[in-house]
């Protein structure tokens, strides 16, 4: 698929889009009964969602969205047929510039007869606070809502679990391993959805790609088995070439996370940063037999041994199931942890919970909405 990018380098599929491709049907009809009637009605669209102390996420990417997308082909049918070709083309693996030229050349952009107001991205939202007004010809817009809205509800749900996270840290920083979790072609904009919540790191490179990081991470357990399960190995090998990344061993392999640190420190020395605890769940490290998954009194024993052989410079990081509440107990026992690594929680929690509605709510600028629904002013928007 030839993908345009965009001056926010995310990468739009903007034949798909403005063809109607990822539409719903009935918006699709909506924009085509208005073409044909020839009727180009002035609607003011309303956004908000429902759940108070939201981080809003997904502006941006919605003005890149509207920017090149607003619009309709002057002539229907015959863009209908060269995005047929078009498709055919992508799935045979030929190159589609000519018809990208053709269906370029009968796209009319409406964008700049918009006038659109919002809240930025990371603004903290009430419940039912108006986000966005969008006025202009609904003929030329239809097409995008169910798309916008699906923007803001999954980049907001992101961002606001990760600023639950970094407040329940105090602010330490989080490293955000969630893409494992979801399928790889959304990691461009959900990291920057992480970013705007304040993780400080995320661990693919497209993920950093709209906020100018490189993916971060330490060592996968299969590649210690690869070395015959012997962890300061394992980590001198990663510092050999890679020497100019921080090198951070993964101690939890042989279940005994203290000797696994001290190992890899006096290894290393200096060229240890840190260490990663990521033990399981259902195991008990040999350190803490009444207390599974990586605890506080872990950390601690970890902490200890480090510092008290000449290693307080080696940081420590855990992994492995983190969320609020977990963060919140360690910082509550004052555990020695310098970064908390997080993955699924980010992306599971609250899914469903940030959806966003769009009303119509204005014709030509006269009030005008369905019954439960009324145009509400919100003197924090800006304009565009």
């Amino acid at each position: 698929m030839v993908l345009y990018q965009s001056a926010m380098k995310i990468n739009l599929p903007l034949h798909h889009i403005r063809i109607g491709y990822y539409s719903d049907a009935y918006f699709n009809r909506a924009k085509s009964i208005l073409q044909k009637d020839r009727y180009h009605p002035l609607i003011t669209h309303q956004i908000f969602q429902k759940k108070s102390q939201v981080t809003l996420c997904g502006v941006n990417e919605i003005k890149e969205l509207l920017k090149h997308c607003t619009g309709y082909y002057s002539d229907q049918k015959k863009a209908q047929t060269l995005f047929h070709q078009y498709q055919k083309s992508l799935s045979q693996h030929q190159s589609t510039l000519n018809l990208d030229q053709k269906l370029n050349q009968l796209w009319i952009n409406r964008y700049r007869h918009l006038k659109i107001r919002s809240l930025n991205d990371g603004d903290t939202v009430s419940a039912n606070e108006t986000v966005m007004h969008i006025q202009g010809d609904y003929s030329a817009f239809a097409h995008l809502e169910n798309i916008f809205l699906g923007v803001l509800a999954r980049r907001t749900q992101l961002a606001t679990n990760t600023k639950n996270l970094v407040k329940a840290a105090n602010h330490k920083p989080i490293l955000c391993f969630a893409n494992r979790s979801d399928y790889f072609l959304n990691q461009e904009g959900d990291g920057y959805a992480i970013n705007i919540g304040g993780a400080q790191a995320v661990s693919t490179d497209a993920m950093g790609s709209l906020i100018n990081q490189k993916g971060v991470g330490t060592i996968p357990h299969a590649l210690i088995v690869s070395y015959q399960g012997d962890i300061k190995k394992t980590a001198l090998k990663f510092s050999q070439y890679f020497p100019r990344l921080n090198t951070i061993s993964l101690i939890d392999f042989n279940n005994n996370c203290v000797q696994g640190a001290l190992e890899s420190a006096q290894k290393l020395g200096s060229k240890l940063w840190g260490v990663r605890l990521d033990t399981a769940s259902n195991m008990a490290d040999v350190s803490t037999p009444k207390h599974k998954s990586v605890n506080p009194q872990l950390v601690k024993k970890v902490r200890q041994a480090l510092d008290k052989h000449g290693y307080q410079h080696v940081k420590i990081i855990v992994s492995g199931g983190f969320n609020p509440d977990k963060i919140r107990q360690f910082e509550n026992h004052k555990t020695p942890v310098d970064f908390y690594a997080v993955g699924s929680w980010i992306l599971s929690h609250g899914k469903g919970e940030f959806d966003f509605t769009a009303d119509a709510v204005q014709l030509n600028y006269q009030n005008l909405a369905k019954a439960g629904r009324k145009f509400s002013p919100n003197p924090r928007l800006q304009p565009w």
